[in-house]
């Protein structure tokens, strides 16, 4: 497989896994690159071919109680070669103050993983640590050695749905299972949680990866691609407003009425903390779709140094509109609107995930044609 530069993989999430904890009915639109982005002009990397055997090899994602639809099944992954030197560390909970060490460690995982070049700079310009420990301190987690931060973990409630990331441990000391111990108190949270759905997107290629998650019972199941296009200028799109310029005696409103949204596409499914977060820390925006009174569509959007987007860009972390036959129009529009919002902060590039795997209905948003060029 070609390497990937820094921009590219971070534009490529590859694989998640899942855990549902009751009875989810699972979809089958996500084992494929969809047309949507096809006609949209999105592409791979430079370097990449979309083939099926390449293909999971970049990503996937992880269901519990379900039969693997993307990587490799348990039978083929060879955890027992992993080795693993077992040594004593402490798990607690995450304080301010190791956000910093947490951060560096992050960029020095994930660079040195990638076999990126000056690790310490690698993402400099995104901040993961930073952004979700504040967003709910209760649920990051560190592992000290020495009185020395040498990994963390970070798990987030959606209501019924729960992930984590980004799990990472100093490279000097990996195989060491300090991951598998920062594992333990995400598990226990979402178990606190009541969770009904769990996931993580993690690297496809990886059996080390791959062998870990497998023992707390996630199966892969779908690509998830970080598509990215220029940023056009366009017309004013109406129908269209931002929660930071609504009251704050309309928000709670507001917040129900997105959480509406997200109950008609997963039962539980309620992102109010994320937008909470994004409000509160000035990490971007959260647009919101009307039609008349009522909120039928929203995009929780970075933007920016020092967010989950980065330089020069607007990422859609969270997007969702109410399904049905118009469900593809409403779509469009909430795009048409991040764009707005990104040309309106002078950003260069638009991104957003190809599908939010997690839900039932999404899809039929993601295979509908627009006039858009993005890539891969």
């Amino acid at each position: 497989m070609a390497r990937r530069s820094a921009t590219d993989t971070h534009r490529l999430r590859v694989i998640l896994f899942e855990v549902p904890r009751g009875r989810i009915r699972q979809s089958t639109a996500a084992n494929s690159y969809s047309p949507f982005w096809r006609r949209n002009g999105f592409r791979p990397p430079d370097g990449i071919e979309w083939s099926t055997a390449n293909r999971s090899a970049l990503s996937g994602l992880l269901d519990k109680n379900s039969e693997p639809i993307l990587g490799q099944g348990p039978a083929e992954i060879s955890v027992g070669a992993i080795t693993e030197q077992t040594i004593m560390v402490k798990i607690r909970s995450l304080t301010q103050q190791d956000l910093p060490a947490a951060d560096r460690i992050f960029r020095l995982a994930f660079a040195t993983f990638l076999g990126v070049p000056e690790p310490e700079q690698f993402w400099a310009d995104l901040a993961y640590a930073r952004t979700r420990w504040p967003a709910d301190p209760t649920a990051a987690f560190g592992a000290e050695l020495n009185g020395e931060l040498v990994g963390s973990n970070f798990a987030t409630r959606w209501g019924s749905v729960g992930f984590f990331g980004p799990l990472t441990v100093r490279p000097d000391l990996w195989d060491r299972k300090i991951a598998q111990r920062l594992m333990d108190p995400i598990m226990e949270r979402f178990d606190s949680w009541g969770v009904i759905h769990a996931g993580l997107f993690t690297f496809a290629q990886s059996p080390k990866h791959l062998g870990l998650y497998y023992k707390y019972g996630f199966r892969p199941r779908f690509l998830t691609a970080i598509m990215s296009k220029a940023v056009e200028p366009k017309r004013g799109t109406s129908g269209w407003t931002m929660y930071s310029q609504i009251s704050e005696s309309e928000r709670k409103g507001c917040l129900e009425a997105c959480r509406q949204v997200t109950e008609s596409i997963y039962p539980g499914l309620d992102v109010e903390r994320e937008i909470r977060a994004t409000h509160t820390q000035g990490l971007g925006e959260t647009l919101l779709i009307n039609e008349g009174a009522d909120v039928v569509g929203f995009a929780v959007c970075h933007c920016g140094p020092g967010t989950e987007a980065g330089n020069q860009k607007c990422y859609v972390k969270f997007g969702a509109v109410q399904p049905g036959s118009t469900a593809g129009a409403r779509f469009d529009h909430l795009l048409d609107a991040c764009e707005e919002l990104a040309a309106a902060r002078s950003l260069a590039r638009l991104e957003a995930a190809r599908v939010w795997p997690g839900t039932r209905r999404m899809p039929q948003c993601s295979n509908v044609a627009s006039g858009r060029t993005f890539r891969a």
